[in-house]
């Protein structure tokens, strides 16, 4: 496969683990497009399960981004179907990621495929997204904060997270069939909507929410990320 190898960080598809006998965990990225915070949970998955990040596209080099949502799931669908023909399939999304990976699970299951795990962190609605254009601006660059000092092109970057924030408002989530696994924020101000609340209508199954003792933007740091990595862990073995 030509999009990316271990050494191509910036690459769409980013190798966490590409050893172990059971089907992959594929994490997709959250608004600052990389997928490098997901390394953490490398430490509290299991040990036979390959794990990939999907990024976005843009960032290594001179590619066109994705000018609708669907556009961006369907370019999606093809990188995970590329190391993974067929189902079950186990998607894990972080905000942004969230959207894009409860809409790669609906297009996979109306081609007839298994979700197996359709995990979610922090993930609010478009609809529900109830901040100002200041306000958006501002956590667009927070998140871009995070990696601003260790990319080769900040300019690149920040037009790739742009576009992804302008498009998150297209996104019209259709039904998954099945339980979602969703982990929130505890140390985030209450919401008008609970964000378990809010994805109701959109899953036929359980919303099953765990509270996680850290704020959107600390997630992926180390004790929040060993108890999300001990959860998935445990859901995907049928640890009630």
């Amino acid at each position: 496969m030509s999009t990316a190898t271990r050494t191509d960080d910036l690459g769409v598809v980013l190798e966490l683990r590409t050893s172990g006998g059971e089907p992959p965990l594929f994490c997709i990225h959250p608004g600052f497009a990389l997928c490098w915070a997901y390394a953490v949970l490398l430490r509290s998955l299991g040990r036979d399960l390959p794990v990939y990040g999907i990024q976005a596209r843009g960032i290594a080099g001179d590619e066109q981004l994705p000018a609708t949502f669907d556009d961006l799931t369907t370019d999606y669908l093809e990188l995970i179907s590329a190391i993974q023909p067929r189902g079950p399939y186990r998607l894990l999304g972080w905000s942004f990621g969230g959207l894009a990976a409860h809409a790669l699970a609906t297009a996979l299951q109306a081609r007839g495929e298994r979700v197996e795990l359709l995990a979610m962190m922090d993930t609010i609605l478009a609809s529900d997204f109830e901040l100002s254009s200041v306000e958006q601006r501002d956590q667009v660059e927070r998140e871009f904060a995070a990696v601003r000092d260790i990319v080769p092109d900040p300019d690149r970057l920040l037009a790739v997270v742009h576009n992804l924030n302008v498009i998150r408002a297209q996104f019209s989530p259709s039904r998954f069939e099945g339980d979602v696994l969703l982990f929130t924020a505890a140390h985030e101000a209450p919401r008008a909507t609970p964000i378990a609340q809010s994805w109701l209508p959109h899953v036929t199954g359980r919303t099953i929410e765990h509270r996680i003792a850290c704020d959107h933007l600390t997630m992926m740091t180390a004790r929040p990320a060993a108890d999300i990595g001990r959860i998935i862990t445990a859901t995907l073995r049928g640890d009630p």
